[in-house]
């Protein structure tokens, strides 16, 4: 019944953390915005287990109370931040102080209240700098919760050093159960929020940080090492008692003998069996011992002692050697010595005749956890400090440098394996930046003779004709880019001119620029209606389109006889039109960009101007120039700048003007971010 009382606050204990950590993985402690008030409301949950363990799942053995108290500060700390579990241990440590009042165990006031303090605090420290704020893996609950019982029981000694004898009892009897329900409470919580948060997936085989692996060897070292020191420890004193016992025993049997003979031959007293008893009544063997006599032919012989067969337990033992057996349940040391007419037993309970070395060794077998406890958290820090954080440093370095902070400096010189490290990896950054810089100057070589061959291809020469002053410009975001434009004569009365902006930047709009402006002139000059050559043009960049780009653009066929102009306008920005002398957007109905959508059938439309009338085309790099402050140059400005102009100006000086007003407007500081294309057509007379 006892035992359940105990696995009942146990379980209290491990169902309140994992319904916290279930209501923290949705969200709902985040509610508390203050992370101190949250451990403090948290700690003070895991306080009221810690009394509920305290009152009513404890079980009383004397002026002892057996519970899984604990446990309680260790789930706090170790679950939910440091702060909570000394909140936890400090409430669970106070009530069991004061609990006496009450009717709770007074023996061990001091020692518990301790302990539990000690439990909150020993999860904070765990928690902040061996297991760097993280949750530990399942398996260092056993040694979590062994190592904090242990300090429980070994505080029992210290607070009542008068009374060791009361201790050790209660050491005795308290030891295996708290142990075993603590780390159940402590078990049962780990292993079922790993199981919650990763499924069967904890049971794989996964990577581990290095820390991790070298705390894993290290512990294992550590109970390898502890688990040999007590066997050996409990072997080595029990026989030294057991050889003790047996001089004590071998020194008394002699001496009654002794005594007995000469009892006897002094004729004393006639009858040696009677002597044998006289002297063996009440005789004392060390402190708890007796020795008794029979008749000597009663060991021979069918004999028995206190219910148990003496021949048996005797017959083939050497004298004076100790024997151990049993009478009525209890363990018994036993040895024997043969005179004539007589046997005299010395007997000693085994309890007795170990009870020093069994306080050895439990003091013992504590000192050694606690050594070997303290040993595994020194080297674990000291292994955090020396090698986890310094690599944590140097991947820090890494990330950086991997980032493009290619002037970062690693630094870690802790030891000379890390200095070594270090100059290595400075070496390393060193020569890739002078094969990036290399890299570099050979890439802008090659983009730059890239550009001279882009920009030659479009076309350079504007003269087109006396009834018309056509000029256009492009200026690439990076080296090269993908707005174009074109303008050439289609025959004596025609002249075609065109803009365009390809999705992208860099070279693979470039590529697909050239690709797009050879389709258009080409179809253009087959004499195909310009409807068509979109609709042709359009099927043709669709064809192995792998990076799926698209182009908008505006071309215009200008009829110099008439003024008519047809044009088709692909998704491109409206231009701007002056006829008699107003400056307006065409707004017009747009078809789709091209290399959109196979098959699209793209439609014409017509407009006429008069000599002294203008078409102005531009991309979007024009308007959508930003300044410092991130606002757009916008199609407002470039009105008003246009409508500003001196009328007079030549095509080239319109589109400059423009170039510079964006400049101005930007600023210095900002980057170009898409390419700049503009075409200015003035229709100066008809053929």
């Amino acid at each position: 019944m006892y035992l359940m009382k105990l696995i009942i606050s146990a379980l209290i204990t491990a169902g309140l953390t994992i319904l916290l950590h279930l209501l923290d993985r949705r969200g709902k402690l985040d509610k508390i915005k203050n992370p101190w008030i949250r451990q403090l409301l948290i700690g003070i949950l895991f306080g009221l287990a810690a009394i509920y363990a305290t009152e009513f799942g404890s079980v009383q053995i004397g002026g002892a109370a057996l519970n899984a108290r604990d446990a309680a500060p260790l789930c706090a700390g170790l679950f939910f931040g440091g702060f909570a579990g000394i909140v936890a241990g400090v409430i669970g440590g106070v009530e069991r102080f004061f609990c006496v009042y009450w009717g709770g165990a007074a023996f061990t006031q001091l020692a518990c209240s301790i302990a539990c303090i000690f439990a909150g605090l020993f999860s904070a420290f765990l928690r902040k700098f061996i297991f760097n704020n993280k949750r530990p893996n399942p398996y260092y609950c056993v040694i979590i919760a062994l190592i904090s019982e242990t300090i429980h029981m070994f505080l029992i000694f210290v607070t009542n050093e008068k009374d060791l004898d009361v201790a050790f009892d209660f050491v005795q009897k308290c030891s295996p159960p708290m142990i075993l329900t603590n780390i159940l409470a402590l078990f049962l919580a780990f292993f079922t929020i790993e199981f919650i948060d990763r499924g069967f997936a904890m049971f794989k085989r996964h990577n581990r940080p290095i820390l991790s692996h070298l705390q894993i060897g290290l512990l294992m070292l550590v109970v390898v090492s502890a688990a040999l020191t007590v066997y050996i420890t409990i072997v080595v004193q029990t026989r030294i008692a057991e050889k003790s016992t047996e001089r004590v025993f071998a020194a008394n049997l002699k001496a009654a003998a002794a005594q007995i003979d000469n009892l006897y031959l002094t004729g004393q007293i006639d009858d040696v069996k009677d002597v044998a008893s006289s002297v063996c009544y009440g005789y004392s063997v060390g402190e708890t011992g007796e020795l008794w006599t029979t008749n000597m032919d009663m060991v021979v012989y069918n004999t028995e002692f206190d219910g148990e067969d003496l021949t048996y337990m005797l017959a083939g033992v050497p004298q004076l050697t100790l024997v151990k057996t049993e009478f009525e349940g209890e363990g018994y040391y036993v040895s024997y010595l043969v005179r004539s007419g007589y046997c005299l037993v010395a007997s000693m309970m085994a309890d007795d005749a170990l009870y020093l070395t069994n306080v050895s060794i439990y003091i013992t077998i504590l000192l050694e956890i606690l050594v070997y406890a303290v040993l595994f958290l020194f080297i674990t820090l000291e292994m955090k400090q020396l090698v986890t954080e310094k690599m944590d440093e140097v991947n820090d370095n890494l990330e950086a440098i991997t980032a493009g902070e290619l002037d970062r400096v690693v630094n870690v010189r802790s030891s000379s394996e890390f200095e070594m490290l270090s100059d290595s990896i400075n070496a390393m950054v060193n020569r890739l930046t002078e094969l990036i810089e290399e890299a570099k100057n050979r890439v802008a070589k090659e983009l730059e003779i890239a550009r001279s061959i882009q920009l030659s291809s479009l076309t350079q020469e504007f003269d087109l004709s006396p009834a018309v002053d056509v000029f256009a410009k492009t200026r690439p975001a990076k080296e090269v880019g993908g707005d174009f434009y074109d303008a050439y004569k289609l025959d004596a009365t025609h002249v075609v001119f065109l803009i365009a902006d390809v999705s992208g930047k860099g070279i693979p709009a470039a590529m697909f620029m050239m690709r797009a402006r050879t389709t258009i002139k080409s179809l253009a000059q087959t004499g195909l209606p310009i409807d068509e050559v979109f609709t042709q043009v359009n099927g043709r960049l669709c064809h192995n389109n792998v990076n799926e780009m698209f182009i908008t653009a505006w071309m215009g066929i200008l009829d110099l006889t008439t003024g008519g102009v047809i044009f088709v306008n692909a998704g491109h920005n409206p231009p701007i039109i002056k006829r008699n002398g107003t400056y307006t957007y065409l707004e017009t109905k747009r078809n789709l960009v091209l290399a959109a959508m196979d098959g699209y059938k793209y439609r014409s439309e017509t407009l006429s101007i008069q000599p002294g009338d203008e078409i102005f085309l531009y991309t979007d790099g024009v308007t959508e120039a930003i300044n410092i402050n991130e606002e757009l140059y916008g199609e407002d400005r470039l009105m008003v700048y246009i409508r500003e102009t001196d009328h007079d100006i030549s095509a080239e000086n319109l589109c400059e003007g423009v170039y510079k007003s964006v400049d101005d407007y930007a600023g210095e500081g900002v980057e170009q971010f898409d390419d700049i294309t503009v075409l200015s057509l003035k229709y100066l007379k008809s053929v």
